[in-house]
């Protein structure tokens, strides 16, 4: 497993309940057709699922890289 898997793994399913109690907006910048089409639907949930929350944002870079693929 990638370590991008991991993490997406680690805070779309097991942090969630805790991330929904603080508030927390997950907003992801970066180049998201670099990584495969299951971890992009993970995170669409994540935003998704975020959306409405405003007492913090978690900003994550995401296959964010200044060279062409």
């Amino acid at each position: 497993m990638k370590y991008w898997s991991a993490f997406v793994l680690f805070f779309f399913f097991f942090a969630r309940d805790k991330l929904m109690e603080h508030g927390v907006c997950i907003r992801v910048i970066g180049n998201l057709t670099l990584v495969p089409q299951d971890i992009q639907k993970l995170i669409a949930q994540a935003i998704i699922l975020t959306k409405d929350n405003n007492k913090a944002f978690l900003n994550v870079a995401f296959a964010y890289t200044g060279k062409p693929a």
